[in-house]
């Protein structure tokens, strides 16, 4: 069995380049299927730099990304569809693993897994928080997280393949077609791909018709309290990633307020939400927590700089056993913990983490990795 994967591209030539290398490094047989709208040949100069990986590549405009992505994977005849934005980017054993459960579980038609969200410079925000291996919730809560899903062809095309007039909610759409037509969905428990989050995204676009494909969707699917408790939450991230007006940071302000009374009532009762030992929204670390990041340079070493939200001292253990200790320096973002790590191999960083100077819980702003030779 190969992956099919179709990338859908507008002006994203500053990215693309980090999403071929990845696929690039991929273990698995593939087709990859570029479909380019972009009105100059920026995007094209990086593809060709990588057209042996290439099975179809469109230069031209197009009637939108759903168009699109249905477009690569019909110029395509692997048996294992995805797709991939430009901006975002896989971990080196994404295929492999999820080519694993589809080679031994014939009756497995969708695989998902979790995301880590990253700024546009690549550095770790946390994970997917809405993840959930409850897929009967799909109908009401968008919890299958794009990049990071797989649907074997089969039952792409007995659901009709992607609804190409929607332009925001078609991944939603698609997963709840699946769903409602009987398709088995396996959730895997590793992250698979990096989702870029920053202003610019379609997602932070904050677009009226984002917000009419999903009340649509719900004025479908879920009755009316799961309607507003999902509008709600999509308000909710919304406000997270991007506040345009004092109105919605006083908004974001008073949600924020009672999302943190509830947080603290279920850590009272021993209920906290956590993905990888890290609270889902805060990246509050309790005891230990877990970071993954590819790394796609050659050296086995990298500096890996944790910006957190007060002075602590850090263990940071790799899968091979080794341990760095470091402590937290005042920045103007924060508190950043520095440690040289090495011995890295495969093109992953995977790290173990907890404080070990206190017992109280503290928080992750961001992860980067650089070359040790790299600025701050």
């Amino acid at each position: 069995m190969r992956f099919g994967i179709a990338i859908p591209v507008f002006g994203q030539a500053e990215f693309i380049g980090e999403a071929l290398r990845s696929i690039a490094l991929q273990r698995v047989g593939f087709q990859l299927a570029v479909m380019d709208a972009t009105p100059d040949d920026s995007v094209q100069k990086v593809v060709q730099q990588y057209r042996s990986l290439v099975s179809y590549n469109r230069h031209g405009p197009d009637a939108g990304q759903s168009v699109a992505i249905q477009e690569g994977w019909d110029r395509t005849d692997a048996e294992l569809l995805g797709w991939l934005c430009a901006d975002d980017y896989y971990f080196p054993h994404t295929f492999s693993e999820v080519h694993q459960i589809f080679a031994t579980r014939p009756d497995i038609d969708v695989v998902y897994g979790d995301t880590v969200f990253a700024d546009r410079a690549g550095r770790f925000l946390g994970y997917f928080p809405w993840i959930s291996e409850d897929i009967s919730r799909i109908t009401r809560s968008c919890c299958i997280s794009q990049p990071s899903c797989f649907v074997r062809r089969t039952a792409l095309e007995r659901v009709g393949g992607l609804a190409t007039d929607l332009h925001f909610a078609m991944d939603w759409d698609l997963w709840t077609r699946l769903y409602l037509d009987g398709a088995q969905f396996h959730y895997l428990r590793r992250p698979l791909s990096v989702c870029r989050m920053y202003g610019e995204t379609k997602t932070a676009s904050r677009s009226p018709q984002r917000y009419r494909e999903i009340v649509s969707h719900l004025r479908t699917h879920a009755k009316p309290i799961g309607r507003f408790r999902s509008l709600f939450g999509f308000y909710y991230r919304d406000l997270l990633a991007n506040r345009t007006s004092w109105v919605e940071q006083v908004a974001y302000s008073i949600i924020e307020s009672a999302q943190n009374l509830k947080r603290w009532g279920a850590a009272k009762l021993g209920r906290k939400k956590t993905l990888y030992g890290i609270e889902k929204e805060t990246n509050t670390v309790w005891e230990n927590g877990e970071i993954w990041l590819p790394w796609f340079e050659q050296t086995q070493q990298c500096l890996v700089d944790f910006v957190v939200d007060r002075k602590i001292t850090l263990s940071i253990s790799t899968d091979d056993g080794h341990e760095y200790i470091g402590k937290s320096v005042p920045e103007s973002m924060g508190y950043t913990v520095s440690v040289l790590v090495e011995n890295l191999y495969d093109h992953l960083v995977r790290l173990q983490v907890h404080a070990v100077d206190s017992d109280k819980p503290w928080r992750i702003k961001t992860v980067e990795l650089r070359l040790p030779s790299s600025p701050a």
